[in-house]
């Protein structure tokens, strides 16, 4: 394999993450038009890692909350009364990344929607952000 290819994978290979940047940076060093190209390859890579795994703020939230309660009682919280602008967020996360997004309606008029082992419910009369506390069966 000769020099310059080899710089094109090492570079590319980093950009992904999957070894260090040190190539991409010997790359870089050589200073010709290969070492730019991978650079703006780099921060492509690195911009498209950045959006597919970024957690929306609503999200780590709930995830915090079933984390405490995890914590807290040895399992996750049967549900979570949530205002509308949780529910949007998640609703539109889990359409984002495949899985099921369905909301079914339960007798006394209260949306459900399952996030993870936790069903959330819910509540447009109360604030668009509140977050209720993570609850069990009684």
């Amino acid at each position: 394999m000769n020099a310059r290819r080899r710089q094109l994978l090492a570079a590319a290979l980093a950009g992904a993450g999957v070894i260090s940047a040190t190539a991409e940076a010997d790359a870089a060093a050589a200073g010709d038009d290969d070492a730019r190209i991978l650079g703006e390859i780099h921060d492509e890579l690195r911009g498209i890692r950045n959006a597919y795994f970024e957690v929306p703020r609503e999200v780590q939230r709930i995830r915090d909350a079933q984390n405490t309660f995890l914590r807290a009682t040895g399992k996750y919280p049967e549900s979570i009364e949530v205002g509308t602008q949780y529910w949007d967020v998640v609703y539109d996360w889990l359409r984002k990344f495949p899985q099921p997004a369905e909301a079914p309606q339960l007798a006394n008029g209260r949306y459900i929607l399952r996030f993870g082992f936790t069903t959330l419910v819910l509540r447009p009369e109360v604030p668009a952000d509140f977050l209720g506390n993570p609850q069990d069966r009684q």
